[in-house]
């Protein structure tokens, strides 16, 4: 256990130093102009290992580096952009182009004084330029102070000044222009000859490059270092003391720009995210940042060649982030038309379920003679399966027999009734004389009878109040499979009236809390909705209805609910009047 806190400990300093060098190396890459770089060295640092006051730096230059980032990539812009205006002769733009580069905070402090010395170069093109302008306009020829150059002397100078003919003074542009790209050819070939061991003839290309422009900041820096070794003594010891510089600050830039493409190169193949594809493009632009902050420590041909092979990085990149968005795009579809393909498989199942279901209980009512009902299941199936053999072979005939046996039930009805017609017309034609003649004490009858009135053996108060809330209607129904339990429980929340199931009496029936409730309705009220509820549920077999009895709805049978009759017994002889006796004529209603 103490082995493991141990190691524990270790490993949490090991972090935590590792965070702090991490720290301290994007800082230092930042201050060095080295923003891409510094980026991706503050992205690697664990915070939560830090302490709280370099979580607080950690966070403060995390926000800067990226507004550092875009300046920097606009000041180059400006610059590239200006020196291709000079190249055209377009000075009104390259002056604006160096002005912006000269002050931006976020270039190299050489990359700077270079715009500042391509800016008085740009400045003075410009007021030589309106200077001819002026003098042409006035008919006379400019007056032109060429720089001077080493050697030559105030009265020369001031005889150079004299005035010249006015298309002299593209010439002096030109030659101008042309100076300062002489200069840049003996700054190269001094740094050449650096690179060779050859210091003497170093400093001349470095001295006439200075002589050329004077304003090249890069010529003087090198001369210096020039000439620094030479009063040191030893030439060979002198220049080999520059090449190290040098070849150290190649090597410097070369170890920085491979870990930025390492970094990228790896997190490219297990990038699954837009951002894991964002941390590879940012570490090869690290890279792209570190080459052109380190130019001048390359050859042409070296530069072109990383520069080319970041920027087809680069590419590679995009080309892989636009394969990963359509592989994403492609995937995302299969997962749906996977999904909706099991939505209709199951669907279909479902439905071949409910299509068995129905034909199973329309052979049982079949079984049973249950022909109205069998009809109604048979129809559903065939609404549910139009191609459906059993259904559709058997609906006709069904229907036949409900017909045949509704007529059959009718004609014994009739029957029937024709009987009780003749029964009742003989019970009619006795004369029942006792019942027919006033009590002596009819007026004590009628006094008696009074508490027994319509209006006091009339619907409660309470009673009323629910029929009228059973009144209120409800714009739709759709109960699909839904318990009975659940159906009472809604409407007794919709009409706010107390609902007593008869639990027991339903279930002797063969009604279970659980029977499903197939009913769809439109507008119609909660009594509506609640007979027609019972009577799906209830059917032929076991019919149920409700009643209300002081403010409480029950339901349960119809037969449980017959048990429930109350009789009640008035006097009415008070009411009798005297009938006298007659024959009344015989029918014959056979």
């Amino acid at each position: 256990l103490l082995a493991a806190m141990a190691s524990s400990g270790f490993a949490q300093e090991a972090g935590a130093d590792e965070a702090k060098a991490l720290l301290s190396q994007g800082l230092k890459e930042y201050k060095g102009m080295n923003f891409q770089a510094a980026k991706a060295t503050l992205l690697r640092a664990e915070r939560d290992s830090l302490p709280d006051a370099d979580k607080k730096k950690l966070d403060e230059y995390l926000n800067k580096v990226d507004v550092a980032i875009r300046n920097q990539r606009a000041a180059m812009e400006a610059y590239n952009s200006a020196e291709k205006a000079l190249e055209n002769n377009q000075l009104a733009e390259a002056k604006q182009g160096f002005k912006a580069a000269a002050e931006s905070e976020y270039l190299p402090v050489e990359t700077r004084k270079d715009a500042k010395a391509q800016l008085a170069l740009v400045e003075k093109r410009i007021e030589l330029a309106e200077a001819a302008t002026k003098v042409e306009g006035e008919g006379k020829a400019p007056i032109v102070a060429p720089p001077k150059t080493e050697g030559q002397s105030a009265p020369a100078a001031e005889k150079a000044a004299q005035p010249k003919e006015g298309p002299k003074v593209d010439k002096m542009l030109a030659e101008m222009a042309h100076r300062r790209q002489k200069a840049k050819q003996l700054l190269a070939e001094g740094n050449k000859a650096l690179d060779k061991n050859e210091f003497e003839l170093a400093v001349g290309c470095f001295e006439k490059a200075l002589a050329l422009a004077p304003e090249m900041e890069e010529a003087r820096k090198m001369l210096n270092y020039a000439r620094k070794a030479t009063m040191k003594g030893g030439q060979a010891g002198i220049l080999s003391e520059l090449q190290q510089a040098r070849r150290r600050a190649k090597q410097a830039a070369d170890i920085d720009l491979e870990v930025a493409m390492k970094r990228s190169r790896e997190t490219l193949p297990g990038a699954k995210s837009k951002v894991e594809f964002a941390a590879a493009s940012d570490a090869a632009l690290a890279a792209k940042n570190i080459l052109q902050n380190n130019k001048t420590y390359y050859t042409a041909t070296e530069y072109r060649r990383k520069f080319t092979e970041i920027e087809d990085w680069l590419k590679f990149i995009e080309q892989n982030l636009t394969a990963w968005q359509k592989e994403k795009v492609e995937r995302q579809r299969r997962e749906i038309e996977l999904r909706e393909r099991d939505r209709i498989i199951i669907a279909a199942q479902q439905r071949q379920e409910k299509i068995y279901t129905l034909t199973q209980r329309a052979r049982a009512l079949l079984a049973e003679n249950m022909y109205n009902e069998s009809l109604e299941l048979l129809k559903q199936t065939v609404a549910l399966d139009p191609n459906n053999t059993f259904a559709r072979e058997r609906m006709d005939w069904v229907e036949q027999l409900a017909l045949a046996r509704k007529e059959r039930k009718l004609d014994q009805l009739q029957g029937v009734e024709e009987t009780k017609s003749l029964v009742d017309l003989r019970e009619s034609e006795i004369p029942w004389y006792a019942l027919l003649i006033y009590p002596d004490d009819w007026k004590a009858v009628t006094l008696r009878r009074k508490p027994f009135t319509a209006a006091a053996t009339a619907e409660s108060e309470e009673d009323r109040l629910v029929r009228q809330r059973m009144k209120q209607k409800i714009p739709k129904l759709n109960f699909s499979d839904i318990p009975l339990k659940d159906v009472v429980d809604f409407l007794r929340d919709v009409s706010g009236v107390s609902i007593f199931v008869k639990w027991n009496a339903l279930e002797m029936g063969g009604i279970e809390r659980s029977t499903m409730v197939n009913v769809h309705l439109t507008d119609v009220t909660i009594d509506k909705a609640l007979r027609v509820i019972l009577e799906d549920v209830g059917g032929v077999r076991v019919p149920l209805g409700y009643v209300v009895d002081e403010s409480v709805i029950t339901i349960s049978t119809k037969d449980d609910l017959a048990r429930q009759t109350q009789t009640h017994v008035y006097d009415i002889r008070d009411l009798i009047i005297r009938v006298p006796n007659f024959v009344s004529p015989r029918l014959d209603l056979a």
